[in-house]
């Protein structure tokens, strides 16, 4: 055997025992690194649609947002529906009331299978090893929207487009001032409503609370609605007395308004004045009772004074004096000027004027 033959068997000798020791450390570490599912159930989940981005091996099945297994294979049925078969780990129940949805990582990423165990996440009953999630939501994909956007889109004209445009640009033209005192007062509107939120608040919440209040008196306000149908049924009958009824408040509203103008002056006064009385009044509040109870008192024994009952219901005397209208002539010192004649003056009636008698005037008040 030569040096060279040997050379070359012991170099392909070599060579495949390399290769072999290659091989092997290549087939251990692929079964090491693969990961094991033992103990792991399988159900199946049927949707109208998987939508793309939903790989077998690749796409997760999540609990709340945890990864608690994965997508196993796709399967399109005869009917067109798209049957999923998911892999969840061990330890992870899943109950029958489960909805798995298809839930997009992304706009155009990848798509997981998210499940929303339901009402008996805790309680059971729960799916066997091979059952089906009956409750699946399709996902939705950017197409939905953006499909009925350009039918939208599709249907205007560009033309109408330009000429609304060209007319709201016509129309805004040398507006400028206006448009920003507009957005400076909508800025102060803001504002104003922004300080005042707590103000705001509380008259949302006490509309709350009468809606309440209406919802429990609701036949009332239905019986008010129908009174006020039949009134406008009425008024509506009679449009020459609503028209006369308005001619007519609106002329006392004129004449109270001049009214008002040309003696608004005398009216502040008289505000005044009954402010000084009602301040006075509130200073001797304490004795008003007991000035009540003079009048009531005094009054009282008038009463009996003036007429005298007698026997049988006959009437033994009767006082009478009658008053004048003029306020003045009875008050005396309230009036400014003292009146001419004062309701102590002049002659009772049937008295046949004023004669004196030993130096008094017969019929004259005393």
């Amino acid at each position: 055997m030569s040096e060279e033959t040997l050379s070359t068997r012991s170099r392909t000798l070599f060579g495949l025992v390399g290769a072999g020791v290659i091989a092997a450390a290549a087939a251990f570490v692929a079964v090491g690194s693969m990961p094991s599912h033992a103990g792991s159930t399988y159900y199946d989940a049927t949707f109208g649609r998987a939508g793309q981005g939903l790989d077998p091996g690749k796409s997760d099945v999540k609990i709340r947002g945890i990864a608690v297994g994965t997508v196993e294979r796709l399967k399109l049925d005869d009917d067109g529906r798209v049957t999923v078969r998911l892999r969840v780990d061990k330890g992870v129940r899943i109950a029958d009331t489960a909805v798995a949805t298809v839930e997009p990582v992304s706009v155009f990423g990848p798509k997981d299978i998210g499940l929303d165990l339901g009402a008996h996440e805790l309680s059971g009953p729960y799916l066997k090893d091979g059952g089906t999630i009956t409750k699946t939501n399709d996902p939705q994909e950017l197409s939905d929207t953006a499909w009925p956007t350009y039918r939208l889109t599709k249907a205007i004209n560009p033309d109408d487009v330009a000429t609304i445009l060209h007319t709201f640009g016509a129309g805004l033209s040398g507006q400028g001032p206006a448009l920003r005192r507009t957005i400076d007062n909508g800025a102060i509107v803001v504002d104003a409503t922004h300080r005042n939120r707590a103000a705001i608040q509380s008259l949302l919440n006490d509309i709350n609370g009468l809606s309440g209040t209406f919802e429990s008196r609701g036949d009332t306000i239905t019986g008010f609605a129908t009174d006020f149908n039949r009134l406008s049924e009425v008024i509506n009958a009679r449009p020459d007395k609503v028209s006369r009824l308005l001619d007519e408040s609106a002329r006392l509203g004129d004449t109270v308004g001049t009214n008002l103008q040309r003696h608004g002056r005398n009216l502040g006064t008289i505000i005044d004045t009954g402010g000084a009385i009602v301040s006075v009044v509130d200073d001797q509040r304490r004795n008003i009772p007991v000035l009540l109870d003079s009048l009531n008192g005094f009054f009282g024994l008038l009463a009996q004074i003036i007429r005298i009952p007698g026997p049988e219901g006959t009437l033994i005397a009767q006082a009478r004096d009658d008053l004048p209208l003029d306020m003045c002539q009875i008050f005396i010192d309230v009036c400014p000027v003292k009146p001419k004649a004062t309701a102590f003056d002049v002659p009772l009636p049937g008295a046949g004027g004023a004669r004196k008698t030993g130096g008094a005037a017969t019929g004259a008040r005393p």
